[in-house]
C-alpha cells in the first residue's frame, strides 16, 4: 500500500490511524458484499450462524477502531486544554487519569513530530542552499 511506505502524516499515531481505518474499510466493503449479497444467493438462507459472522466481522474491526480514535483524539484534546492553562477542566477531562504536572511531562515535554519535520527540512533545505552560492544575482553551483 502506498500510505504504509509514505507516510503522509507528520505523527506516526496519524499514519497508524490511517492504516488502521484502510483495514477496516477494506474488511467492512468485503464483508458487507457478502452479508448483502447473501439475500440473493442461497449460502445465506436458513444460516443465522453465518449471517452473524459477517455481522461481528464488520462491527467489531469498526468498534475497535473507533476506541482507539477515541483513545488518541482524548490525548490531543488533552493537550489543547493543557495548552490554554486550564487545570480545572483538564482534571475534568481526564477522568483523573493523568496529574496536569505528570501529562506535560509525558505527552508536551518533547518537540512535536511536526515541529522535528519542519526544522528537518529547513535543515536540508539549508545544506542544499549552502551548495550555491549568488554570483551577479545568479546561483552559481560552488
Amino acid at each position: 500500500m502506498i500510505q504504509a511506505k509514505l507516510n503522509p502524516y507528520y505523527s506516526k499515531i496519524l499514519n497508524i490511524m490511517e492504516y488502521y481505518s484502510l483495514i477496516c474499510v477494506a474488511i467492512t466493503m468485503y464483508a458487507g458484499m457478502y452479508y448483502t449479497t447473501g439475500q440473493h444467493y442461497s449460502y445465506m438462507d436458513n444460516n443465522n450462524e453465518l449471517k452473524w459472522f459477517f455481522l461481528l466481522v464488520i462491527v467489531l474491526p469498526n468498534l475497535i477502531f473507533l476506541i482507539f480514535w477515541l483513545y488518541h483524539m482524548r490525548i490531543d484534546l488533552l493537550r489543547v486544554v493543557h495548552r490554554k492553562n486550564k487545570p480545572r477542566l483538564f482534571k475534568i477531562a481526564a477522568f483523573g487519569q493523568y496529574d496536569y504536572d505528570e501529562f506535560f511531562e509525558k505527552h508536551m515535554q518533547d518537540k512535536s513530530t511536526f515541529q522535528k519535520r519542519r526544522d528537518s527540512s529547513v535543515t536540508f533545505r539549508q545544506q542544499q542552499d549552502s551548495n550555491f552560492e549568488i554570483i551577479d544575482n545568479s546561483l552559481q553551483k560552488k
